[in-house]
């Protein structure tokens, strides 16, 4: 009887994500919506939060996701506080709030994308894939 042994080396991990908005329900559509892909995800409310969450597993994320409005510190700042630890970490901004020129002004900085909310699952899936998929 052959039998293959897996070592545990060899298992492919899920890509992590690093999701921050400070709208309870929109943390917990995301989460379910991810998990369905088949990605690992980490959902925080505010940019603070996503800056200290950031900070402990620096090297734990593959992606990050986050809100521009949010309390405590927005999603720009909290980036750019994270880009001073990880400058290549690619990430996805996403508001309902956002000015053409801010939003055109978050383009300008590396691998960031920017998503207007409300977007389709879809959209969300083919970003993802694009930014992931470009670090490998």
């Amino acid at each position: 009887m052959n039998k293959k042994i897996e070592k545990p080396g060899n298992k492919k991990r899920k890509k992590r994500i690093l999701f921050a908005d400070d709208e309870r329900h929109v943390r917990e559509i995301m989460e379910e919506i991810l998990t369905h892909l088949n990605y690992d995800i980490v959902t925080v409310e505010d940019g603070l939060s996503f800056y200290e969450t950031f900070k402990e597993d620096k090297d734990g994320f593959d992606l990050l996701i986050l809100d521009i409005i949010m309390p405590e510190m927005n999603g720009r700042d909290a980036l750019l506080k994270v880009r001073k630890i990880a400058p290549e970490i690619p990430a996805i901004l996403i508001s309902g709030y956002t000015s053409e020129e801010m939003a055109t002004n978050i383009m300008q900085i590396p691998k960031i994308k920017f998503l207007k909310k409300p977007f389709k699952i879809e959209q969300m899936k083919k970003v993802i894939k694009l930014m992931i998929e470009k670090e490998k």
